[in-house]
Order: structure tokens, then C-alpha cells, then sequence
């Protein structure tokens, strides 16, 4: 609780006198002292105990915003009933060596029952300086003195920096001490007494803090030191402070990457994984109902599409891009050969070959099938006959690049040489350049259907096992490499379209 403003009241109350019309809504602290014991109801009811006119002191009301920062705070206390003086006492008779002082103080009276005693320092509140003066106006201790029963503010009054760097001024807070009465005990005050109801039993007063000069007690061992930090790493003062991958000091999934996996993994966990193919290609997504011009979205970097419907994938490029490759290609074999080379080698393989497509008719009325037999053109007895069934396309539109691609899995089932007519051939001239999992082909085609011939390049893995037996320990919850996989994949793509060379 907040110490009371007022100064102690004296034996001998001057005569009354009628109290001042106050400027604020609330009473007076001069018509509250003055007031008839006839009132005390009224002015309980009134709300606020007191204002800002309790500084004044010579007839003027004083502005409340010159005192208060905040308007009084209405708190209910019960009124004073014994004499109070003539004159309250202000701020600035608190103050002055010179102030008429009051003769006796009043006989102290319990605390109520729901307040608590609460320390105060000496720059906490206005009524502590009350309590600081003797009754001859100089600053010490009263001889007696009894809390009074008015409510603190809601808003505590704080002295200003020049009141608290007066070097006569006590420097420690206002202590309890118990009543001559035996009761709880009483803050020194400047506030009239006032009976209350009784008090309850005081709390037990806190354990005094040992002083921080005071030396160790002999019956007592210090507590043993904890133990010093480990020493910090050097490090050269031009040595950079590694940079993190994020706050938290991980690295988040690339979302795209999450997607191609999840992707993945949904068409070929209930394959075959001997027989899957995966493989991309680059190439330009058309659209076909525009005039065959390459597609258009508003979206400025690679976007995977969830609807293509109306979009063509043309697997092709010109001679010069091809040639480009092919040089661009070539030099990162040259230079994986080199017998200081760090990194995996990277080797190729020319091959010239014959595919021929033939239909034919699956026993028992199932239709008909595609087959593609492959030739070697420079050893006629490599021969192989598959049955290729495409599964699931994922186009990809790369706005920034010269190329977009498209990942394909398919199913590559063997199937014996057909003894039926082809359909149609083609004859394949493919650099094949291959890098740990992965395998570049760079191809040209000619076609009896097309007399211009194309040129192809696609990346596909070697063995679709390898890669699916890791998707399937990260469905098991263990250590695997399946996303690391899916990202050379999807690396190997982007570095080449962005290296393409102009048409």
C-alpha cells in the first residue's frame, strides 16, 4: 500500500472551517478533512477520497495536469474520523523546514483485513516524504505514526528528479514496525488515524539477504564453482563465420523436387521395377490449338502442368543446338579423363542403329501390341525386340529457357523378334555420355516418314532399381538417397537447357 500524503494530525486541531469548492469531480482533500462525521457516508459513496488539490495551498485550486499526468483514480476507502488541521498539507509545506508542524500524532489504528503491508521506497510515492519530516519541518523520523485508510491511486505518484537527488533526503525505503499497541505492524505515516476492522496475523518477515562483503560462515562450505566453458575454436580473424541454411539451421525439401519424387514413386511402386524406364527429355511444349507456336503462361519461372490438354511435346532442335551439345558434351569427357580429376569420370559410346516397328496380334483376342526391334548396324547379331507401353508424362514449362522437357516413365517389357512386315523404321546415329546413375543421349533420326531428320537429347537413368529401392527405404523411415537421386536427375536437366546455344 501506497504511503498517505498527509501530514500527522496535531492534539490540538485548529478550528474548523468550511471546505474549498475543488476542480476536480471527486471531493477534496480539504473538504474531506473538514467535512462533519455526518458526511463520512456520503463521502464514501462519492467514489475518490481525494484529488489533485491536496498540493494547493493557497486558495486557488491548482491544475490537475500540472500535478497528474493521468486524471485522479477513483478508489473507495472509508472516511476519516478523528480531527483533521485546518490547512492540508501540500506538497510544498512538506518540503519546507519553515511549515507549521503538528504537535502530537494520532493513536495508530489495525490495518485492514484485505490489506497487506508493502514495502515502499523512498521515490515510490509523495507520502513517503510525509513521513520523512519530524514535526519541527526537518526531514527525520516521527516519533509515532499510523497508516491512514485511504486507498492508493491506481496510478502511483512519482517524485520528480530533483526531490530525489536532495542530499538531505534518506535514501531507504519507509519500514514497518510494530504498533505500541501490539498489533500488526504500522507504516510510518502522515495520515490520521483511523479505526478498521481487526487485523490478520502479520506474514512473517523475509529472511534478511546476506550482505555481498560479509565473509563465508565457517559452518558453511561454498558451493563448489561450475565448471568453465569449453574453449571456443580458434579462428583466424579473416576466416568468414559459416552461413547457415536457415534459422533453424536446416534445409528445407525443395518443393519441386518433393513433387517429381512423390510423382515418381506413385506410378512405379507397383511395377516392375526391372522393366521401368525413367527418362527426360527437352524439347518445346506447343500448342496446337495456336498455330503450332511454343505455349505462353504468366509465370516466370519452370512450372510443372497439371492439365496439358490441347499441348503437343515436340522432342526436337536444330542443328546448330545439337552440335553445341555434342561439343559441350564432349569437352566434360576430356576433361573427367584427365588423370587429376577429382569428380566421377564421365564416358560415352557411339552407336549406330536400326529400330523397326511391327504390330502384332496378342492370342485370345487381346489386341494388338507394338513391338520395336533394334538392329546394330555395326554388329548385325545384336538384336533385341521390346515391348514399350508409356505410363505417365509430367510436362514442365521453362519460360526462361530456350527448351522446355518432360519426364516419361514408361515399361519396357522384352518380347520375342515378330516374324510380321514392320510398319516403319528409322535409323538412329546416338552419342551416349554416361555419369554414375545417369546416362545423356544425344541423337540424330531419320526417318522415311520425315525427310528432315531430328535431333533428339534425353537423360534417363540407368536402372530404375536402384532408384526405387531407395524410395522405398524412405517409405520405410530409413536413411536413403531417393530425393538425392530425383535431384541429380532434375540437375542434369536444367544444366543443360541452360546451356543451350541459339537456334
Amino acid at each position: 500500500m501506497s504511503e498517505s500524503p498527509f501530514s500527522p494530525a496535531s492534539a490540538h486541531p485548529p478550528p474548523q472551517r468550511p471546505p474549498r469548492p475543488s476542480p476536480s469531480l471527486s471531493p477534496s482533500i480539504n473538504s474531506l478533512l473538514n467535512d462533519d462525521d455526518d458526511d463520512d457516508a456520503h463521502r464514501a459513496s462519492a467514489g475518490t477520497p481525494f484529488d489533485h488539490d491536496y498540493f494547493g495551498g493557497n486558495g486557488a485550486p491548482p491544475d490537475p495536469h500540472a500535478v497528474f499526468c493521468a486524471p485522479p483514480t477513483s478508489v473507495h476507502s472509508p472516511s476519516p474520523t478523528s480531527a483533521a488541521p485546518a490547512h492540508p498539507a501540500g506538497f510544498a509545506s512538506l518540503l519546507q523546514p519553515d511549515a507549521p508542524p503538528h504537535a502530537a500524532d494520532a493513536q495508530p489504528r489495525p490495518r485492514s483485513s484485505h490489506k497487506r503491508p508493502r514495502p515502499t521506497s523512498s521515490s515510490s510515492s509523495l507520502g513517503s516524504f510525509g513521513s520523512l519530516l519530524t514535526p519541527d519541518g526537518h526531514f527525520g523520523a516521527p516519533a509515532d505514526e499510523a497508516e491512514g485508510a485511504m486507498e492508493p491511486p491506481t496510478t502511483r505518484v512519482r517524485r520528480s528528479s530533483s526531490i530525489s537527488s536532495n542530499p538531505g533526503a534518506p535514501q531507504t525505503a519507509t519500514t514497518a514496525r510494530p504498533s505500541s499497541a501490539g498489533g500488526p505492524p504500522s507504516r510510518r505515516s502522515s495520515s490520521p488515524s483511523r479505526p478498521g476492522p481487526p487485523a490478520p496475523p502479520p506474514p512473517p518477515p523475509p529472511a534478511p539477504a546476506p550482505a555481498s562483503t560479509a565473509a563465508p560462515s565457517a559452518s558453511r562450505t561454498a558451493p563448489p564453482a561450475p565448471p568453465p566453458p569449453p574453449p571456443a575454436i580458434p579462428r583466424r580473424a579473416s576466416e568468414p563465420q559459416p552461413l547457415e541454411p536457415s534459422i533453424f539451421n536446416v534445409e528445407p525439401i525443395d518443393e519441386f523436387t518433393r513433387e517429381v519424387a512423390d510423382w515418381l514413386w506413385g506410378f512405379c511402386a507397383q511395377l516392375d521395377w526391372d522393366k521401368v524406364e525413367i527418362e527426360a527429355k527437352i524439347g518445346l511444349l506447343v500448342d496446337s490449338r495456336g498455330g503450332g507456336m511454343r505455349m505462353n503462361l504468366p509465370v516466370p519461372i519452370e512450372t510443372i502442368l497439371t492439365d496439358d490438354t490441347g499441348l503437343r511435346f515436340e522432342s526436337n532442335m536444330t542443328v546448330n543446338q545439337h552440335k553445341a551439345f555434342n561439343l559441350l558434351l564432349n569437352s566434360r569427357v576430356e576433361e573427367s579423363a584427365h588423370p587429376s580429376y577429382p569428380a566421377a569420370p564421365v564416358r560415352y559410346a557411339h552407336t549406330r542403329e536400326l529400330d523397326t516397328f511391327h504390330d502384332v496380334t496378342v492370342p485370345g483376342g487381346g489386341g494388338r501390341r507394338k513391338v520395336r526391334v533394334t538392329r546394330d548396324q555395326k554388329d548385325k547379331s545384336r538384336v533385341s525386340a521390346v515391348e514399350k507401353v508409356r505410363v505417365a508424362d509430367m510436362n514442365v514449362f521453362s519460360p526462361k529457357r530456350r527448351f522446355d522437357w518432360r519426364v516419361s516413365v514408361s515399361l519396357e517389357m522384352p518380347a520375342p523378334v515378330p516374324d510380321t512386315p514392320p510398319t516403319h523404321s528409322r535409323h538412329k546415329d546416338r552419342i551416349s555420355y554416361s555419369h554414375q546413375h545417369f546416362r545423356v543421349d544425344l541423337t540424330q533420326v531419320q526417318s522415311a516418314k520425315q525427310p528432315q531428320p531430328t535431333h533428339e537429347l534425353e537423360i534417363e537413368f540407368k536402372r530404375a532399381r536402384p532408384l526405387l529401392e531407395e524410395a522405398a527405404k524412405e517409405q520405410r523411415g530409413e536413411d536413403n538417397r531417393y530425393l538425392e537421386m530425383v535431384q541429380g536427375l532434375l540437375n542434369n536437366v536444367r544444366m543443360l537447357i541452360r546451356n543451350a546455344s541459339d537456334p
